[in-house]
């Protein structure tokens, strides 16, 4: 009989790391194969699209793998989301954020709050005043 020793959890252990070594590798050549597509398609929107998306989110160079410098100089050239505008704002739209040296203006004289008078009891959530006739008898 042979004894199952060191060998056999070894080998479970190499497996299963052969098994995710090649499930990333896969995982890798597909993301490769489909930044290939979109950059060398037949479509040249797509490929604009892609590579500014890309580039929105820093990762302009790996969009550019599969591009020529021609490529990427003729992306730069043509007018699109990528543009700066002249007026700062978005597609002519306001701006959400408006930063301001002045303080903005009072809206009015401040509001009064009514206090109970002697007879009454306070609403609720509001506590009742401390006249020191409380706690004696």
């Amino acid at each position: 009989m042979e004894s199952k020793g060191r060998g056999a959890g070894g080998k479970t252990a190499l497996h299963v790391l052969a098994y995710i070594g090649v499930t990333l590798l896969l995982l890798v050549i597909a993301a490769a194969a489909a930044l290939f597509i979109a950059t060398k398609g037949p479509s040249a929107s797509a490929r604009e699209a892609v590579y500014g998306w890309a580039s929105e989110r820093g990762l302009g160079p790996v969009a550019g793998v599969f591009l020529s410098q021609e490529e990427l100089a003729a992306m730069a050239d043509v007018p699109g989301e990528n543009a700066p505008e002249e007026d700062g704002a978005e597609g002519g739209e306001a701006p959400l954020i408006v930063v301001t040296d002045s303080l903005p203006a009072a809206s009015g004289a401040p509001e009064e709050i009514e206090e109970p008078e002697a007879g009454e009891t306070p609403a609720a959530g509001e506590e009742p005043e401390a006249d020191g006739e409380e706690g004696q008898a």
